[in-house]
């Protein structure tokens, strides 16, 4: 069956209420970053067939994802509301997702610069959780856009979990202390994670306004949360 995307250059996209966009998004990334991190645990216990199911409920939710930013766009909220963005001008939490191939490559390329220990891993240990750990952080922009559409609600909320319920982040550093890289190298490939989003945002998006300012003060809030939890697992299973 041929896929049925809008034509090229319509506007008509079907308009639906932009905090039902963001419904609809949220629970997609969660679901995104979760089943890869539980494929990730069975393969290393072993569990292929197991691990392949979940990396297929996983490219499910990427595939809704693909299909709720090509085919809606946001309605302004209220009356005098800025228009939502084209689509050619995606914020950058949408930007994350679906770019998570080129991020990744990124993101191996640099852990394996980190000797010793990057030489007795292969490519899929030193991804290792990388997926959902931008999984995590788009699902924290888009938490982050929700809250941010209702200002009396907005300070009551920080980036991050509960502490009692493992994260992404946390599997991580518990997975590189494991591998024996150093804290130093742990808190470098989140540095480069960084910079490798935000410069390829930056050359697919353009020109950066108010709200993309706003989106990299979330971003980096979320990056520093991710290096947090990721060492301190790497000290708790490291000590």
């Amino acid at each position: 069956m041929s896929e049925e995307r809008p034509p090229a250059g319509d506007t008509a996209a079907h308009v639906i209420p932009a905090q039902l966009i963001h419904d609809l998004r949220t629970p997609l990334g969660q679901i995104i970053g979760y089943s890869e991190m539980l494929a990730e645990h069975a393969e290393e216990a072993g569990d292929d067939a197991y691990g392949r199911d979940l990396r297929k409920i996983r490219d499910a939710g990427y595939r809704l994802l693909e299909l709720i930013n090509d085919h809606f766009r946001a309605a302004p909220d209220r009356p005098g509301a800025a228009p939502a963005p084209a689509a050619g001008a995606m914020r950058l939490a949408d930007f994350i997702v679906p770019s998570r191939e080129p991020i990744l490559a990124e993101w191996e390329a640099f852990a394996r610069t980190c000797a010793p220990a990057s030489g007795a891993i292969d490519s899929v240990a030193l991804r290792d959780h990388a997926g959902a750990v931008l999984a995590a952080i788009a699902a924290d922009l888009r938490a982050w856009h929700g809250r941010n559409a209702q200002p009396e609600e907005s300070n009551e909320h920080a980036p991050g979990g509960d502490g009692d319920t493992p994260t992404a982040a946390g599997e991580h550093g518990a997975g590189r202390a494991e591998s024996g890289f150093t804290v130093e190298q742990m808190v470098s490939e989140h540095r480069a994670l960084r910079a490798s989003v935000i410069r390829l945002w930056t050359a697919a998006r353009g020109e950066l306004g108010p709200a993309d300012l706003e989106d990299l003060a979330r971003f980096n809030e979320a990056i520093d949360q991710s290096l947090a939890e990721s060492i301190s697992r790497h000290t708790d299973d490291a000590g």
